[in-house]
């Protein structure tokens, strides 16, 4: 397991370099897209999703609606089912669940065409991870599973729990990959099924989803 000290620091040494390059890049070439400056601080606080549901009502039961995407315009936008128009949304609109969206703010983007979905996680952030983590050529120990990459580093995921979601695919037929994995199936509103699995242990381990 990687537990020493050293190694951690040089990890997230690279990592923090990687992101301030990326913000000096931000900067020099174009105004700073608070959007993507706060999906990039949220990275390393990101947990592994372990399950996925639809909301209910724009609810969710014992899980976190998860925020798919962020949205900023100069003027107000109407917002039905994750497609937009300029202007604010009308009447029937609104009677229908469309989102006025104000202009100059970050608004949250919740619905994908009609779908709304909740994510329940194991708590354990990307940096308490690499505690359960081995190199590449490495073999988890007696008693653990390998659950998959949960870097561009290569590190891999070794836990004695279940492993967390390291596949998702959305197609227009119920039936999911026959690659001879188990997976869960939600039948999404778009006539399109979203299949996950958590069995792919050549994959990436699946902390954020965005549309």
């Amino acid at each position: 397991m990687l537990d020493s000290t050293r190694q951690k620091l040089i990890i997230l040494g690279f990592i923090c370099c990687s992101y301030i390059l990326m913000l000096s890049l931000f900067v020099h070439y174009e105004r700073i897209d608070l959007s993507k400056l706060k999906s990039i601080t949220n990275n390393l606080n990101n947990f592994a999703i372990i399950d996925i549901s639809l909301s209910e009502n724009g609810k969710c039961e014992n899980s976190e609606k998860i925020i798919l995407g962020y949205h900023k315009t100069k003027e107000e936008n109407c917002n039905c089912d994750g497609k937009f128009h300029l202007g604010f949304c009308t009447y029937e609109e609104l009677r229908k669940g469309c989102i006025t969206l104000k202009p100059n703010k970050i608004n949250n983007i919740y619905n994908w065409n009609g779908n709304e979905f909740c994510i329940k996680t194991n708590n354990i952030s990307y940096i308490e991870l690499l505690d359960h983590s081995i190199n590449k050529n490495e073999k988890c120990k007696e008693g653990y599973k390998d659950c998959g990459y949960i870097d561009t580093l290569n590190h891999k995921l070794c836990l004695k729990e279940k492993c967390p979601i390291n596949k998702i695919e959305i197609s227009n037929s119920i039936k999911p990959p026959n690659d001879g994995l188990n997976y869960k199936t939600l039948n999404l509103k778009n006539n399109k099924y979203l299949h996950f699995t958590n069995e792919d242990d050549n994959n990436y381990i699946i902390s954020s989803i965005k549309f």
